[in-house]
């Protein structure tokens, strides 16, 4: 490349390079993020969690424009409001749902601003540990829960379960 370029935004996914394995925010992102922001650079992040379970990183981070949960799912305000929100489609939910249910796999449901799961998400220990809250228990995965969906996961202990 030849040429000077502006760098106006720098968008990172805090998961590995940010935060440890552990859900530590660096002092060295901290200082990284200080160094962005007097330079006017706009720094922001984005990780495959629920913005709720990034609220911790917005202080330190000094972040001020929008934040990125769920890979580009949903965005938000430093402050949590939601900007906007890639729902799935319902019946695309509800088949997906269905089948990894059939499958003897344990499911969750996330939506803009909650966490579901039809039992205690036995397998979600470190997604609990770095997003500071837990799953909300619900008896069925209503049309309103499906309609909200902006992502899910199946999960088990049973390695083959998930492979198939």
């Amino acid at each position: 490349m030849s040429g000077q370029r502006d760098i106006r935004l720098l968008l990172v996914d805090v998961d590995g390079s940010r935060v440890t394995q552990d859900d530590v925010l660096t002092e060295a992102a901290k200082a990284a993020a200080r160094v962005l922001n007097h330079a006017g650079i706009i720094f922001t992040i984005t990780r495959g969690r629920p913005p709720r379970g990034m609220s911790m990183l917005v202080e330190p981070l000094a972040l001020q424009r929008a934040v990125a949960g769920f890979d580009g799912g949903v965005f938000v305000n430093p402050d949590l409001s939601v900007i906007d929100s890639h729902k799935i489609d319902p019946a695309t939910t509800k088949q997906a749902v269905k089948l990894i249910v059939d499958r003897g796999l344990d499911v969750c449901v996330y939506m803009d601003e909650e966490w579901l799961s039809l039992i205690r998400p036995r397998h979600m220990w470190r997604t609990r540990r770095g997003v500071k809250f837990d799953a909300k228990v619900v008896a069925s995965f209503t049309g309103a829960y499906l309609a909200g969906m902006v992502k899910f996961a199946g999960l088990s202990d049973a390695l083959d379960l998930v492979a198939d």
